[in-house]
């Protein structure tokens, strides 16, 4: 296919190549680009995304309260996890996201497997899988952890 480009340009050939069989050319790449690796390749980015920002917000009920229930007791009602100690909430915090960036590394290099969904079916999916396991590991996470370093005594 290297022969049948002119400079930036497609040649006439792969011009009308591109014609007959719009889908199987990418039309903002200077060559012949499949789409469904894009697609593979932004399912996989909004995957991880999803379950990011569902982990940081479900992180954010063990952290914040552990730092502010002193200065503000008011807080004391976000702390629904009922961790046993400031310092021991910030240490399982910080441990399980040690633990989730080591667990997602395969997910960020294998991906997702494709399905050939609509838009809205693919957003569906992933946010009840990720985005709802990405706020449930969490806590369950974060707990375990905190009631580990509390019976070992390290908070």
């Amino acid at each position: 296919m290297a022969e049948d480009y002119v400079g930036d340009s497609l040649a006439p050939r792969e011009l009308d190549e591109t014609i007959r069989d719009p889908v199987r050319f990418h039309p903002h790449h200077r060559g012949p680009q499949p789409l469904g690796e894009l697609d593979v390749l932004s399912e996989r980015v909004s995957v991880l995304t999803t379950f990011s920002i569902a982990n940081d917000v479900a992180k954010y009920f063990a952290i914040i309260p552990a730092m502010f229930l002193l200065a503000f007791p008011q807080l004391a009602v976000l702390n629904v996890m009922r961790l046993a100690t400031p310092e021991s909430a910030i240490l399982s915090a910080v441990i399980f996201n040690a633990i989730v960036i080591i667990a997602l590394i395969p997910l960020a290099l294998r991906g997702v497997r494709y399905r050939p969904l609509g838009a809205a079916a693919i957003l569906r999916r992933n946010m009840l899988i990720y985005g709802v396991g990405g706020i449930v590991a969490p806590f369950l996470g974060i707990k375990v952890i905190d009631l580990l370093l509390t019976a070992v005594g390290l908070a």
